[in-house]
């Protein structure tokens, strides 16, 4: 199941502070694709199918609010802007101004990468140097867009008791995990065609 919410276009984009925080839109998703997967393993041999609303509400209320603070916490140490300020203006070098979007970045791209729902602060999400400052950022956001996928796996193995079960399939994700990765760190090590070698 797959819902995103709209992004805004490309480009540093500057609404409105709170009105960029589209809290129930990107938030929502989650929780619904939480239920779809958790609610029919929950029986356990019953006949009946788990309670969908009970699933919503444990994914939205009981695991993302820690799980963002977390990021948000770790997000901020990295460099990643988290203000409540609106856009600033900014005077260039050739005396030119600039408007410049700020807001609360670390939060959207928190939810944006626990969720794996799209959507961002900017346009361009994490190529721009708001939503990803430095090499710390990159990893947080990389193990973000994992975390909840893997833990979901864990999860699957302890709700139908057997968890060599989740473990084998754990282990056949991470077999092919590293067999897509290997040969990509392989070939973006290599020079392109257009470039050549330096």
């Amino acid at each position: 199941m797959i819902s995103s919410p709209p992004t805004g276009g490309s480009g540093p984009r500057h609404p409105a502070t709170l009105s960029s925080q589209q809290t129930i839109q990107i938030w929502s998703p989650v929780g619904r694709n939480a239920a779809c997967h958790d609610a029919p393993l929950e029986p356990n041999g019953r006949r009946r199918l788990g309670n969908f609303c009970r699933h919503v509400w444990c994914a939205t209320v009981l695991v993302l609010p820690p799980l963002s603070a977390i990021m948000v916490s770790l997000l901020i140490l990295a460099g990643m802007p988290m203000t409540l300020d609106g856009a600033t203006v900014a005077h260039t070098l050739e005396g030119a101004t600039q408007t410049i979007a700020r807001g609360p970045v670390a939060a959207m791209v928190t939810i944006k990468q626990l969720g794996t729902n799209g959507g961002g602060f900017s346009g361009p999400n994490c190529t721009h140097p708001f939503e990803n400052p430095g090499f710390w950022s990159n990893v947080l956001g990389n193990v973000a867009v994992i975390l909840i996928p893997m833990a979901t796996v864990s999860m699957f193995g302890h709700i139908i008791g057997r968890t060599t079960h989740a473990a084998m399939v754990f282990g056949v994700m991470l077999v092919l995990y590293a067999g897509f990765v290997a040969p990509a760190c392989c070939f973006e090590s290599q020079p392109t065609a257009a470039v050549g070698p330096q």
